[in-house]
Formats: structure tokens, sequence, C-alpha cells
């Protein structure tokens, strides 16, 4: 299944609350799962903190078998490379939980389309 969690921001922390859920093709989230993991065991992480005064941090995780949870962030990619692109799978993935069967078989296309290229980028720059 896919669960959308809402976030209310509030002075000192974000207050996260169950939202929708829906039952997902097995297949479908197998293959979200094994590109979200993929990615994620190519973070890397700078020697130094950078802090930017407008933007958006987008924080991406998930559970391995034997590893346990794995995780990873970036702050307003921009560059059309694979933070971007994980960015663009995640606003579809939300979109896909808030539409109906018809767009959701469209929204598998463009996540499908984006693993492709996180794949090929992979084979050439990654360190797995």
């Amino acid at each position: 299944y896919l669960e959308l969690l809402t976030g209310t921001k509030t002075e000192k922390k974000i207050e996260w609350k169950k939202g929708t859920r829906i039952e997902v093709d097995l297949g479908f989230a197998s293959e979200v799962h094994e590109l979200w993991a993929n990615v994620l065991l190519e973070t890397r992480y700078k020697k130094s903190s950078t802090l930017g005064l407008d933007g958006t941090t987008y924080q991406f995780s998930c559970f391995l078998r034997a590893i346990g949870s794995i995780s990873g962030k970036t702050w307003s990619p921009s560059k059309e490379l694979p933070p971007k692109w994980m960015v663009n799978i995640g606003i579809l993935l939300r979109d896909y939980i808030d539409s109906e069967d018809t767009d959701r078989q469209r929204i598998e296309v463009e996540i499908a389309s984006y693993s492709e290229r996180i794949y090929q980028y992979l084979k050439i720059n990654g360190k797995h």
C-alpha cells in the first residue's frame, strides 16, 4: 500500500498525521521500492554543512532487510539529476494516491520513465 502523510509545521516541529491509504499492485510497489533503495544506497554526505535561506528540503528513506533504514535528503534540487528526479517521483506518488485509476496508469508510465533515467545515470556514475 501507499500512504500519504500530511505535515503541519508548528514553531518547533512538524506534526505528521496519517492521510489517505490505498492498495497498490505488488509489482509497481516493488519497482518503486527497488528504485528508492538503489538511489539511497548511492547517497553521499557532504563534509560540511551549508544552510540555504530559501528552498525546500526533501527527505527520502526506506527499509532494507539485513540493513535497516537508509535515508538521504536534498535541498531544492534544480539540475536534471537523480535528486530532482526522485523529488519528481515523490510528487507523482502523492498524485497517484489522490488520482483515479485511469490517471494512475499514466503516472506509473511517468515514474517508469524517471526510473529508466535514474538507472542509466547510476550505471555510468554509481559507486555500487
